[in-house]
């Protein structure tokens, strides 16, 4: 009898997403950092650049605003960011100290998971992957796929 196949790109894509979403969250855990991933996502948009509106980093991780907005204020609640008004109504958010002082602990967690889980996959096959991944979002960015 022949195996059905049921795995989509979408599929597969999805399931790589939550494996390591996955893993990172107990990784953090284990080293006692209170960091979901998707709060992690907005904290390593900051380590490259502080400063940035809610919007910005909504639009630069393609995040729904009101989610960041949440996400955010999970943050503040943890002492990781603050908001610092740049105008009237608008405001930036920024580093807290404690987050600076976190920051390797976070990014040397974040390397040990993706060391991990690229074991086993070669420089070549890894260099592949992304070309692939990024034809990919650019055909479907540049609605290709209509």
């Amino acid at each position: 009898m022949e195996k059905e196949t049921t795995y989509s790109l979408g599929y597969l894509l999805d399931r790589t997403l939550w494996a390591l979403s996955n893993s990172l969250n107990i990784a953090f855990k284990v080293e006692g950092i209170d960091l979901p991933h998707s709060q992690y996502l907005v904290l390593r948009t900051l380590f490259e650049k502080d400063g940035m509106s809610q919007n910005e980093i909504a639009t630069h991780l393609h995040k729904d605003a009101a989610a960041i907005k949440r996400t955010v204020d999970y943050l503040e609640q943890k002492e990781l960011v603050t908001r610092k008004a740049v105008a009237h109504n608008k405001n930036n958010v920024v580093l807290t100290e404690k987050s600076i002082r976190l920051r390797s602990k976070i990014l040397s967690v974040v390397d040990t998971v993706f060391a991990e889980a690229l074991s086993g996959i070669s420089e070549e096959e890894l260099a592949d992957g992304i070309r692939f991944l990024e034809k990919i979002y650019e055909s479907a960015s540049n609605g290709k796929g209509k």
